[in-house]
């Protein structure tokens, strides 16, 4: 395949069913991440990124002890 360039001027979000042969979660719905942009000549293009995982990542000050853990999991 050929790789496609574009300038991205926005991203969402959306939730789908799942793709067989395609990466990451298998249990429908699966977060789909959703490009949109320009290439190079000037064309609209939208590009839909499967295979990706959300997360959420709080940096632990070196003080935060397991019993702190609760708050963050609530």
């Amino acid at each position: 395949s050929v790789p496609i360039h574009f300038q991205l001027l926005d991203a969402t979000y959306l939730l789908s069913p799942a793709v067989e042969g395609i990466p990451g979660p298998r249990t429908s719905p699966v977060p789909v991440v959703r490009l949109f942009g320009v290439t190079q000549a000037g064309n609209s293009i939208m590009c839909d990124v499967y295979g990706f995982i959300p997360y959420f990542y709080i940096p632990a000050p070196p003080e935060l002890a397991e019993k702190d853990c609760e708050h963050y999991r609530r």
